[in-house]
């Protein structure tokens, strides 16, 4: 049996050896107990080389005490698993073969319990009743596992900070994908499938999705629910996608909305793409068309050089060319935010391009630069409308864009059907750049 070291007589031996850059673990995940600190140190401290620190032994103890509970005591077992990481597995791999072991499975935890025992060991996390059932309604529309939300919470800085603490390194390979693939996705369990399981259950409720691997907080999850409670008397859905490492959240993001002006943008990127030469020679047009949001100017693009340039871009976006026969397009917060993933590629190909993107900066009407404009650099268009007498179904606010953020460009789509009222989207434009804070 392994004997069991007391660490701070090895971090005091590191630093008088000359050792002192090695990772120590954080507070709030240290595996030891303040009973085993022993005092007063002696003076012929050993050197590291003579006191052999079992980091792999420890972990394991420090995991099966968290997994399993303070209580638990097989020695047999703890000594098992850390062989496994000294023969060359990883302590990821080690964490799942205790999920997965008769000794976790016996506790019979639910959903509830698991998500808070597994965040708590594994991150340090403390799960509240908001973020505890964010994750419950994930398992229950069928979109996430309990392995998934154990591999995603490995995924992370504060398991690697973990395992480094232990003097231990986790091998698993970190999974990117572009904010593009996970809209495109069909491996997600889409609005579609989920709206039968709702069906089925005979509930009416929506719930956030987490997308790429992307963990919120507490914190930003109850913004984001405060935020909706809000708006609860209308349908809202939004999309926020880190653009490198398309982690982030979505909500309702397949429901159709009318688009109003925002399609606009799009359309004027479609035509300085295909069309640069018209698109100069109507620069100050497009200017207040963005700007202004300007009908008078989209009227006369529309009508002197048609919907094929709107159509090409949305086609190579992606999309579902079909809406985009009408001038106000009804569309979903995921065909806006591949038209917007679009406009961001091309702003990145060519300084001109870049230049052209300037346009979208300063607009006069824009929840998410309102919000957010004295932060980041932003690009968006908003688009808005009210019901009359005459035309009911066409009330709408809506704004998507990219923001420039300090931690890397993200993209933001929200889409509702409040009548012409940006500014009670800022709170959840707000709640949405906090969780892309947290990347």
């Amino acid at each position: 049996m392994k004997k069991r070291l007391i660490t701070s007589l090895i971090v005091l031996s590191v630093l008088l050896s000359g050792c002192n850059n090695l990772p120590v673990a954080s507070e709030s995940a240290s595996p030891v107990a303040t009973e085993n600190i022993v005092t007063p140190i002696p003076t012929n401290t050993p050197t590291l080389t003579e006191v052999p620190y079992d980091g792999s032994y420890e972990f394991v103890s420090y995991m099966t005490n968290r997994l399993f509970g303070d209580s638990f005591d097989d020695e047999a077992l703890i000594d098992t698993y850390s062989d496994e990481i000294d023969e060359g597995v990883s302590p990821s791999e080690v964490v799942l073969q205790l999920l997965d072991s008769d000794a976790f499975l016996s506790l019979g935890l639910t959903d509830e319990e698991y998500i808070q025992t597994v965040s708590h060991a594994l991150t340090g996390i403390y799960c509240d009743e908001s973020l505890t059932q964010f994750w419950v309604d994930q398992i229950n529309l069928g979109v996430l596992t309990r392995n998934e939300f154990s591999h995603m919470h490995m995924d992370t800085v504060e398991f690697g900070e973990l395992c480094a603490s232990y003097g231990l390194m986790d091998i698993e390979e970190v999974t990117n994908f572009s904010a593009r693939q996970v809209l495109e996705d069909n491996s997600l369990a889409g609005p579609d499938e989920a709206d039968l399981m709702r069906a089925a259950q005979g509930s009416s409720d929506y719930v956030i999705q987490s997308v790429g691997g992307f963990i919120p907080n507490n914190e930003v999850i109850t913004s984001i629910n405060e935020a909706l409670d809000e708006l609860s008397n209308y349908r809202v859905s939004f999309i926020m996608l880190d653009i490198e490492s398309g982690r982030g959240l979505v909500y309702r993001q397949d429901e159709i909305y009318y688009s109003a002006s925002s399609i606009k943008g799009p359309y004027a990127v479609s035509l300085d793409y295909y069309a640069p030469d018209i698109a100069a020679n109507h620069i100050n047009s497009i200017e207040s068309l963005l700007v202004y949001s300007d009908n008078d100017a989209f009227r006369m693009f529309v009508d002197t050089y048609g919907k094929s340039y709107i159509q090409q871009w949305a086609e190579a976006a992606g999309c579902n060319v079909a809406p985009f026969q009408y001038k106000y397009p009804r569309i979903s917060a995921s065909q806006l935010g591949l038209l917007w993933l679009q406009n961001y590629d091309f702003f990145c190909s060519c300084e001109e391009a870049d230049e052209f993107g300037t346009y979208f900066e300063n607009p006069y009407e824009s929840t998410i630069h309102s919000a957010l404009g004295d932060l980041y650099v932003t690009r968006s268009k908003a688009g808005w409308e009210i019901d009359t007498e005459e035309a009911t179904g066409y009330r709408t606010s809506v704004d998507a864009g990219i923001i420039y953020a300090d931690n890397g460009p993200y993209l933001m789509v929200i889409m509702s059907d409040l009548p012409a009222a940006l500014g009670r989207l800022e709170p959840l434009a707000l709640a949405l750049d906090a969780a892309h804070q947290l990347m």
